[in-house]
């Protein structure tokens, strides 16, 4: 009797190890399944993969290497405890790559849950978190709801253009001068009489310039190629034309939204948005131009490389300094101040445009102060 228990335990012992072995994975073997796609870049692939490490570790203690198992996506409830104490933001960023997981494993795509005492499939339940957390992050910024940080470092949108003009006045740089000389001795000249300091000053008002003369983008600005006269324009990047007088943004974040629309819609426009550059913006380039010695539109100053997304971040914590005042904030501040403007359809139209929004993102925000009774977005025109 003793021996027919042992070879039970033994049985069970086993199972359990293959049942373990078959449910087991590694993040390389995850990497490679989610690489094939097409759709997703190498960088957003290691976007993905740090963000599901550091979910596994930080938040579900389970130490992903070298393997670990996909069951532990399967306990719904505690991960969504777990997550919902996270910034919307950043919980999406937890949910999508272990959605794109999962869809890797035939197991997992079988695999149905109870959740209220209905059955789903695993991968349809954090779907619908997915979209939960999206609309809870649109909600928030229809309804212009700020954050703790942004409540403290909120700034009027007029005070952004006195502080343009005040970095303006900053500037010791002689362009009159400048004008006058070869690119070579141009260069040469700056390098002699100014230091990266003096550039840093121009940099900050033409930042400004470009966040105020146009309705705030995203942080595209910092993947902007810098066009000169004469120079053909970029075929595969963002880029900025004196000679055409526009920003085209080939590469932005609602991209991929807008060809999901068309598809839909069986439409095929031209998705790449043009936008015209004001004659003061031009004129502010047209003198960045003369100290900035290379083609990206911004800079760091010191090492003369193109900016980051995240550098631009910090470069406007710094301009706005002691604020922490990001573009997104700035975004914000525009609603306040154009809000007037938006009753006018042909102008929300264009607003929408040129932040790179979607008209519906626009029209969402307008209805939503009309029916909280318009508060909240001052009085005052652009």
């Amino acid at each position: 009797m003793r021996r027919y228990y042992s070879h039970i335990y033994c049985y069970h012992k086993y199972f359990i190890s293959y049942l373990y072995s078959i449910m087991s994975v590694s993040l390389n073997t995850i990497e490679k399944k989610i690489g094939k796609s097409k759709d997703i870049t190498q960088k957003t692939l290691d976007k993905y993969m740090k963000s599901l490490e550091t979910l596994l570790l930080r938040y579900l203690d389970v130490n992903p290497r070298p393997k670990f198992s996909l069951s532990v996506f399967y306990d719904f409830k505690t991960v969504k405890e777990k997550l919902d104490k996270v910034k919307p933001g950043s919980r999406v960023g937890f949910i999508v790559p272990i959605i794109l997981t999962l869809r890797q494993y035939a197991s997992a795509r079988k695999k149905e849950i109870k959740i209220n005492g209905a059955k789903k499939s695993v991968i349809e339940a954090y779907s619908n978190y997915l979209s939960a957390t999206n609309r809870e992050i649109e909600d928030r910024y229809d309804t212009h709801k700020l954050t703790k940080d942004e409540k403290d470092n909120w700034i009027d949108f007029k005070d952004v253009i006195k502080l343009r003009e005040k970095k303006k006045k900053d500037i010791k740089i002689d362009f009159n001068t400048l004008k006058k000389l070869s690119p070579q001795k141009r260069e040469e000249y700056v390098n002699k009489n100014y230091k990266a300091k003096d550039i840093d000053k121009v940099q900050q008002w033409v930042v400004l310039s470009y966040y105020t003369y146009l309705p705030p983008q995203r942080n595209d600005a910092a993947t902007l190629i810098m066009v000169r006269p004469g120079s053909k324009n970029p075929k595969n990047s963002n880029y900025l034309s004196i000679d055409d007088k526009v920003v085209v943004l080939k590469y932005y974040k609602t991209r991929r939204a807008r060809e999901r629309k068309q598809k839909r819609e069986g439409t095929n426009e031209n998705l790449d948005v043009v936008i015209e550059l004001p004659p003061e913006l031009i004129n502010v380039i047209k003198q960045w131009m003369l100290v900035n010695p290379t083609d990206f539109f911004l800079i760091n100053t010191t090492s003369h490389t193109q900016m980051s997304k995240n550098g631009l971040t910090r470069y406007m914590n710094k301009i706005f300094s002691p604020k922490k005042v990001s573009t997104s904030l700035l975004r914000k501040s525009m609603w306040h101040h154009a809000f007037p403007m938006l009753h006018d359809p042909v102008k929300m139209k264009e607003l929408a445009y040129k932040m790179v929004h979607n008209l519906d993102t626009v029209q969402q925000v307008y209805r939503k102060r009309i029916e909280q009774g318009g508060g909240g977005f001052g009085d005052y025109a652009p």
